[in-house]
């Protein structure tokens, strides 16, 4: 495996062979606003590489090492991620629109602000994540682990979570309109203040989630009222 570091040469050899590099490791490599638009970089090792402002759209980045790498403010919509190692990696105010994070590993990555718009996350592991105020409309979390993670103020609409862990995770002011909760663990999860009106919570596992001035639909009352919520009283039920 060759290997090419903290130079211009990384760019010159990505240009060079038209957006087809696989299992080529650019470790610490600076491709700040890059354009691999496109791009086959399956298997690439890019671990605390700088690809903030890089344009990425529909790049395919599957069984990629991502881990530290910044992508801050880049372009990754259509992107497809499968399979990576994100472990601390920065993707505070990405485009992630439609990009497909299945089975990819983001623990303890940061995500806030950034646009999630129907991106899929199944099986995905993205514990102790920041998705604070970020928009995920739509977006595919099913079976993942989102355990402790942050979404504060983030809008969900139409999100997919069953069968998610959302174990002690911040859902405070989160917009989860019409969302699909059902069968997600939500033990000990914040969720005052957030709107999951049309919400579905069927199977879900709200033990000790705190639910002060969420609001719900009504039609999920019964099933709120059997578990052991925080808050139950101040629920603002909606049609």
């Amino acid at each position: 495996m060759k290997r090419y570091r903290k130079n211009a040469a990384a760019l010159l050899i990505l240009m060079a062979l038209s957006g087809t590099v696989c299992k080529t490791d650019l470790s610490n490599a600076r491709l700040h606003g890059v354009n691999l638009r496109g791009s086959k970089l399956r298997g690439v090792e890019l671990q605390n590489a700088d690809l903030s402002g890089a344009d990425l759209r529909d790049a395919d980045l599957t069984g990629s090492n991502l881990r530290n790498a910044n992508f801050m403010n880049s372009d990754l919509a259509g992107s497809v991620m499968d399979y990576t190692t994100c472990i601390k990696a920065n993707l505070v105010s990405a485009n992630l629109t439609g990009a497909s994070f299945r089975g990819a590993d983001l623990t303890n990555a940061s995500l806030e602000g950034a646009n999630l718009t129907d991106a899929r996350f199944e099986v995905a592991n993205l514990n102790n994540v920041n998705m604070k105020n970020a928009v995920l409309t739509r977006a595919v979390f099913t079976a993942a682990e989102l355990r402790a993670s942050i979404l504060d103020n983030a809008r969900c609409a139409g999100c997919n979570l069953s069968g998610a862990k959302l174990i002690a995770a911040e859902l405070k002011k989160t917009h989860l309109r019409n969302a699909d909760l059902s069968g997600a663990d939500l033990e000990g999860a914040d969720l005052s203040g957030a709107d999951l009106s049309g919400a579905q919570l069927r199977k879900a596992n709200l033990k000790y989630a705190n639910f002060e001035d969420a609001r719900v639909s009504s039609s999920m009352k019964k099933i709120i009222q059997k578990q052991k919520i925080k808050n139950f009283n101040s629920i603002i039920w909606t049609r």
